[in-house]
């Protein structure tokens, strides 16, 4: 019998260490979780991605400031072998990032390749710059948001990177002021990538040429979304052309149809809540997941400390409204469905929780069976060797 294990990444703390990457087993019968261990507590996690088929667990250092450099830097990711009988993590490599606040990885199929996406730095720096007639002028410079494409060896190391989309724009919010790489997510057929660049409204199709070790933009990229609306993360229906997009300061789920070549349309945008609902200040609307069957979508909305369940009609990629679950832990970051679908768990950051709903027969969620503490838990990757 296969044992189940889940990753919980803490993001970073202001004051101090996090608690890194925190090992349990998972008990897929009762969805509780037992803490094996913890590693590398001096990792801000702000991303966890498992490669299962390669044993790999990939973690982002979510920082600006790589121990590498006396300043700035960026951050690092953190590539480990998983133990399949106990669950444990054997350090293999750690390299740059090549750029700041790492914030979202994903693998190709094969392994082959490491995606990561920047974010890119909360602060901007103020230059001055001469003309030829010696008119001095103020220049802003913003830290680079950016995907880049990592080599992994048959050997499992992370190589220098062979390629980078550096991200372009702004928007109106008052903190899009340059582009930000929020998420990457991948294809269920592995020929896709869709990329949310936050700070611009737009989201970003791409294709990777594996012979090549190059990003190939799809042709009508990048998609404009609404002024100010933020994606924030994506997903694919694990069967059908269909992507979903969160709206980090709206609450509204959009839906768009692809093709083989990615190129994108307008499916339809569904609220999350009711359009009267007062949202609060700090609002944000976060992670995203669908089940196994591809009939219900999940979105975490932070501040109101909810999770609303949608149907999803399988003909049209359209959006129903079928469950509000109330009494999410205060400000949740990260949620993610346990490898047979039983189970949906979300990670709070500043509750300090991991809390496990049971998935009924419907897709609806039931009352949480499980709540554990975790310190700033914020990431969570699944493993099991079934």
């Amino acid at each position: 019998m296969y044992k189940t294990f889940v990753y919980i990444g803490s993001w970073w703390a202001s004051d101090g260490p996090t608690a890194g990457i925190s090992v349990y087993e998972f008990n897929s019968d009762t969805g509780t979780l037992t803490l094996l261990k913890r590693v590398c507590e001096e990792l801000s996690v702000g991303a966890l991605w498992m490669d299962r088929s390669n044993r790999r667990l990939f973690a982002s250092d979510e920082v600006e400031n790589n121990p590498l450099f006396r300043k700035g830097g960026g951050g690092q990711i953190v590539e480990f072998a998983a133990d399949a009988e106990t669950g444990d993590l054997t350090e293999i490599c750690r390299v740059p990032s090549f750029g700041s606040n790492p914030c979202s990885l994903v693998t190709d199929p094969s392994g082959r390749y490491l995606l990561a996406a920047n974010h890119g730095g909360r602060a901007a720096a103020t230059y001055t710059e001469t003309d030829e007639d010696g008119q001095i002028s103020i220049r802003i410079r913003k830290a680079e948001s950016s995907i880049v494409l990592f080599p992994v060896s048959g050997e499992g190391a992370i190589g220098r990177p062979c390629d980078i989309l550096r991200l372009s724009g702004e928007g109106p919010g008052p903190n899009q002021y340059g582009p930000h790489a929020h998420s990457i997510r991948r294809s269920p057929d592995g020929t896709l990538y869709a990329v949310c660049n936050q700070g611009a409204d737009r989201l970003i199709m791409l294709k990777l040429d594996a012979e090549h070790g190059k990003l190939i933009k799809c042709g009508d990229s990048p998609f404009e979304c609404a002024p100010g609306s933020h994606p924030r993360y994506s997903i694919f229906h694990p069967e059908l052309p269909y992507l979903y997009v969160d709206k980090e300061t709206t609450p509204m789920v959009s839906a768009f149809r692809f093709d083989p070549e990615g190129r994108l349309t307008r499916a339809g945008s569904f609220m999350s809540v009711p359009e009267d609902t007062e949202l609060p200040s700090g609002f944000i609307q976060t992670d995203l997941c669908i089940n196994n069957e591809g009939t219900r979508l999940y979105v975490l909305l932070r501040q109101l400390n909810v999770l609303r369940v949608f149907g999803i009609d399988k003909e049209t990629g359209a959006l129903s409204p079928l469950q509000l679950v109330t009494g999410i832990p205060d400000y949740a970051r990260a949620c993610a469905m346990s490898p047979d679908g039983r189970f949906l768990l979300t990670a709070s950051y500043r509750a300090g929780a991991v809390v496990s709903y049971p998935v009924l027969n419907d897709g609806t969620l039931g009352e949480a069976v499980s709540r554990t503490e975790q310190p700033l838990a914020g990431a969570i990757a699944f493993y099991s060797a079934r």
